[in-house]
């Protein structure tokens, strides 16, 4: 049958301009509704003109007052104060110090170091030194270091046989530091959490890596679809969703409330050890790396880097800001920056409590007075995210390195576990425009200035460098590890390595081929929202090449310790 065109005109008496009993026929009616229409959009276009012209110049106001004022502030700062001397938990830390003896003044060198509870670094360690570091990535890189955390515990306890004895090492058991950076700062808090009695059920490492795949920003985005007051002030005063983000993240991972940033677990719900190291940058000129961490960071400023940038470390102490109160979600988003999520947080800087000070010399009290004032920050510092300066999270850790081991006699070396889930290797550019709509010019300016400065590949080179000396020893487990392996049906490597990944890939039917793996992993991208099944799939299989590739590096350290003794895993290593 012909399926005449509805589209060519018809000579027939209907095509009259009014119909039979009187009302517009079909080219009139058409006539009519393109003239409301064309009058509708008219309209349309000259009330978003007015909206425009009225908002723009005093949003515009408001954020030149905001970028030229850093002492006034329209987001306000989280961050609470330290208890003043004459407060009871101030009381309690100064008087527990004062009635400890030498060894435990040792440990605890200030009653700051007692009233965080946590042991100077050095001195709480034992045998073996192990830290983890948690890179960002997104969900990609969340799912990515927990698959290679369930991985590892899987292989169970590392197993030496010395002629007088055998012994057991579990790494997990000895691990003294834990260290994130952007999204990687979830993992790292709640691994930190499990060795402690506050981790919330849901997120013990038994759910280890399917609980960490969470729609964050869904989670965010509804708040602010429910409470549109706080859309508008965001589009007005900065495109900065991180008070929404921050709930989203505590009521997600860590017990708390969306809608409520400050809600959830705190620092002080941290065990003793491991210690918390979550990785932040000051974008205030010059970019500066900011540790949150309960853990006393006086030391790092007692030493000034020698390096191009010449920049201080700051943390919660020289700000004397209280980390017992200080929420992980509200931290964790602070070492956060995705597009929607400009300046990630803002922190103040206190008035200086006179009891932090003690049991310091003169000369450190004065050091930690001037990082407190550096020139250009005026009280508030504008925080974004840790990987402008340190994606890895390495950084930090090897500065506690570097000072433990001018105090070490016994030759072992500290193990650094990098869970790095940085893309370098298979991203695509992202075109220019994408890139401006993540920010404003001024933000985008500032930090791309801080990345500058701090020299993202000067801190990889320092960290590799010093891995090279042999100051201790760094595992990476990468999730491109396998790019360099690549093997496809029609070009087979034929190293092992490219072998093995040819088997991961046909074993996972949701993968297949290399190609396929290539092609899912680039396009995951950074999102902090749920990954599919594919996505799922491809980051599990990342993983499970990487802890293949590089499990054996662990027993090398544990062999090097020990006196060349034979090193092996209690479980028999799965493909």
């Amino acid at each position: 049958m012909r399926i005449p065109d509805l589209t060519a005109p018809v000579n027939s008496p209907h095509t009259a301009t009014r119909s039979d009993n009187g009302t517009p026929g079909v080219p009139a009616l058409r006539s009519l509704t393109e003239k409301h229409s064309a009058g509708f959009g008219m309209s349309r276009v000259v009330l978003i003109a007015a909206l425009a012209a009225c908002m723009l110049p005093g949003c515009g106001a408001l954020r030149y007052a905001d970028y030229k004022l850093p002492a006034v502030r329209f987001d306000r700062a989280m961050n609470g104060p330290l208890p003043s001397a004459d407060s009871e938990a101030a009381r309690n830390a100064v008087a527990r110090w004062q009635q400890m003896d030498e060894a435990q003044r040792a440990q605890y060198p200030t009653p700051y170091h007692a009233y965080v509870n946590t042991p100077a670094p050095g001195t709480f360690e034992g045998g073996y030194t192990v830290a983890a570091a948690f890179s960002g990535g997104g969900t990609r890189g969340v799912v990515f270091g927990a698959e290679c955390v369930r991985l590892l515990r899987e292989l169970g306890p590392i197993h030496i046989e010395r002629a007088e004895r055998s012994e057991a090492i579990d790494l997990f058991s000895e691990l003294d530091y834990i260290s994130g950076v952007s999204t990687g700062a979830v993992p790292a808090a709640l691994l930190a959490l499990s060795y402690g009695e506050h981790c919330p059920e849901a997120m013990r490492l038994e759910h280890w890596p399917d609980c960490l795949n969470a729609n964050v920003s869904g989670v965010g985005w509804r708040h602010l679809a429910a409470r549109p007051d706080k859309l508008v002030r965001n589009l007005a005063f900065d495109i900065n969703t991180r008070s929404a983000l921050a709930g989203a993240i505590a009521a997600t991972f860590f017990e708390g409330k969306a809608g409520y940033p400050a809600s959830g677990l705190t620092f002080g719900d941290l065990p003793q050890r491991p210690v918390l190291i979550i990785g932040a940058t000051i974008i205030n000129d010059p970019g500066v790396p900011l540790m949150e961490t309960r853990l006393p960071y006086r030391y790092a400023l007692d030493e000034r880097p020698q390096y191009p940038w010449q920049t201080r470390l700051q943390s919660f102490e020289t700000f004397h800001t209280d980390p017992m109160s200080y929420p992980l979600g509200m931290a964790s988003c602070d070492s956060s920056s995705f597009p929607g999520n400009v300046r990630s947080g803002l922190l103040a800087v206190h008035p200086e409590q006179d009891w932090v000070y003690e049991g310091l010399d003169t000369a450190a009290m004065e050091r930690m007075r001037a990082a407190r004032a550096q020139l250009g920050y005026e009280g508030v510092y504008s925080i974004k995210d840790g990987g402008l300066v340190d994606n890895r999270g390495a950084y930090c850790i090897h500065r506690l390195y570097e000072r433990i081991s001018k105090d070490r006699t016994d030759g072992a070396r500290p193990l650094l576990i990098g869970l790095d889930a940085g893309f370098l290797e298979v991203r695509s550019p992202k075109p220019g425009d994408r890139l401006l709509k993540k920010s404003w010019m001024d933000e985008l300016q500032a930090s791309m200035r801080t990345s500058w400065q701090t020299g993202q590949d000067g801190y990889n080179q320092l960290v590799e460098a010093a891995a090279a000396q042999r100051t201790y020893d760094y595992v990476r487990f990468r999730l491109t590890s396998w790019v360099r392996f690549m093997a496809s049906e029609a070009s087979v490597d034929n190293s092992p390595e490219g072998a093995h990944l040819l088997t991961l890939c046909h074993e996972e039917p949701l993968v297949g081929t290399p190609e396929t793996l290539l092609h899912v992993v680039r396009n995951i991208g950074t999102k902090f929202s749920r990954l599919t099944p594919q996505e799922l799939a491809a980051t599990k299989l990342c993983a499970r090449f990487a802890v293949w590739l590089e499990r054996d590096a662990l027993l090398t350290w544990v062999r090097d310790n020990n006196g060349g003794a034979k090193a092996s895993w209690t479980q028999t290593p799965k493909n």
